[in-house]
């Protein structure tokens, strides 16, 4: 069975998904809109601590709730709102 480049991450990050007890995705656009199944699939890969050496990285999602423009960079100096 050959799977294309997309399907295969789909396939990755539904495994993933599942083994964090979260709901899995059919696709990489209106699944995933509000950024919550990248925070979880993020939060189940990224190293924890566990391995000596290896530094956790901690997964921060306050900032979902950020109006879409500032997320679209509004912010920025320099840059003006449309």
């Amino acid at each position: 069975m050959k799977l294309s480049p997309e399907e295969l991450l789909l396939r990755w990050a539904n495994y993933h998904l599942e083994e964090a007890g979260c709901t899995k995705i059919n696709n990489f656009s209106s699944d995933i809109k509000d950024s919550k199944a990248y925070y979880n699939l993020l939060n189940q890969v990224a190293p924890k601590g566990d391995e000596e050496g290896v530094p956790p990285i901690a997964i921060d999602i306050s900032g979902l709730r950020v109006r879409h423009s500032h997320v679209a960079g509004s912010h920025i100096v320099g840059r003006r709102t449309v």
